[in-house]
């Protein structure tokens, strides 16, 4: 089974756009570069930079008590 296909609105022509769209269609508005990566959109790369994010700063939490 495929997941739906999400759209929202173009904020430039306000047509419905596919949330995986690069740009729109209709008046060629870009969303995201071609390729572009979205740490938010995707799971695992979000939890990934949640890591990252928790680990520099317990490194530099560490460094100033010593």
């Amino acid at each position: 089974m495929s997941e739906p296909v999400l759209f929202v609105g173009c904020p430039t022509c306000g047509k419905a756009v596919s949330k995986q769209a690069a740009a729109c269609p209709s008046c060629g508005h870009q969303f995201k570069a071609p390729g572009a990566f979205n740490p938010f959109h995707d799971l695992v790369h979000g939890c990934l930079v949640l890591v990252v994010i928790g680990f520099v700063l317990f490194c530099i939490l560490a460094i100033g008590k010593m």
